[in-house]
């Protein structure tokens, strides 16, 4: 079982992926696609929560280890998953 946050997001990463697998089973049966994913992790503090005015606002997250972790997932779209 995971101990800390970065256990946990490793987890859940490995989730995410075993239930694209399943879910792409019924998606290329059904309507000849699948899809794929790029899982980009990194540990650290950011800064989350709803931001934005009254008129425009988004649920989002920012900081340098949300700008890093994004970059990792950019990586990962030249590797094809197996």
């Amino acid at each position: 079982m995971p101990s800390g946050h970065a256990d946990l997001a490793v987890s859940s990463a490995i989730e995410q992926i075993k239930r694209l697998k399943k879910l792409n089973i019924k998606l290329e049966k059904e309507f000849s696609i699948s899809l794929e994913i790029g899982i980009g992790i990194n540990s650290g503090e950011c800064i989350v929560g709803e931001m934005g005015s009254s008129g425009r606002s988004d649920y989002t997250l920012i900081g340098d280890n949300v700008n890093l972790a994004s970059r990792v997932e950019q990586l990962l779209k030249n590797i094809k998953q197996k």
